[in-house]
């Protein structure tokens, strides 16, 4: 996975902005590291991403939870890659977790930042074999890809949950093969069965080169194991 962060410091406010992007995925992890005074458990809903009152990039449900040991605390929320084209055009954002003071922070040099993550996205599909420049069409999964994925027994009885980050590569036949975990769960039956019900399930549209004819592609997924469990 790519990984870009700035640590900003004013004052007595000190922040740390994130952007954790797996090759293939659809949607880009904003990671907000921050000091605050100590706080227990988990916080979650709605956190906005903006430039300006009144212009948007995101809102959307976030978690936020305390760094074991120390005063400061995590948010993690996800946007699209769109969302991330956008911010590379801007100067400044601010990041807001429901009722909590917003962090606004300065983006200097936004553009080439996320040309280098692109950039590092594009040299780990290369390092799996595919040349990411002769894409003309991304594959197209067929069906519902939430239908995929069912709750393993074993886990649902014990109440286990969690995410697992796969990714896998799409053959020119359309199947899901080569599954691997990029960042486990921490529980071994979750991350076997997003892989193991990946493989059995998963079909696709291939992707087409630009020389017209069917090319492998690899994409990643974050799989959020719940009561319901949600593939994105």
């Amino acid at each position: 996975m790519c990984l870009l962060t700035r640590s900003y410091a004013d004052g007595a406010e000190k922040a740390e902005l994130g952007f954790r992007l797996a090759p293939g995925d659809d949607q880009v992890e904003v990671v907000l590291l921050r000091f605050e005074q100590p706080t227990k458990g988990w916080r979650r809903g709605s956190v906005s991403m903006s430039f300006g009152a009144d212009k948007l990039l995101s809102s959307r449900n976030g978690v936020s939870l305390p760094v074991p040991n120390t005063d400061q605390r995590l948010l993690r929320f996800f946007i699209s890659r769109s969302g991330l084209e956008t911010l590379g055009k801007e100067s400044a954002v601010t990041i807001e977790e429901h009722r909590q003071p917003p962090v606004a922070m300065t983006l200097t040099s936004a553009g080439k930042a996320v040309a280098a993550l692109r950039k590092c996205e594009s040299d780990q599909i290369r390092g799996w074999g595919i040349d990411p420049d002769m894409l003309a069409t991304r594959p197209v999964p067929i069906g519902d890809m939430s239908d995929w994925y069912a709750y393993p027994l074993r886990a649902a009885s014990e109440g286990q949950h969690g995410e697992t980050i796969i990714r896998w590569r799409i053959a020119t036949d359309g199947r899901a093969k080569d599954c691997a975990v990029l960042r486990s769960s921490g529980n071994s039956v979750l991350d076997s069965a997003a892989c193991e019900q990946l493989v059995a399930r998963g079909r696709y549209r291939p992707a087409i080169a630009k020389s017209g004819k069917p090319m492998d592609w690899f994409e990643s997924r974050r799989i959020v194991w719940s009561i319901a469990p949600i593939g994105l």
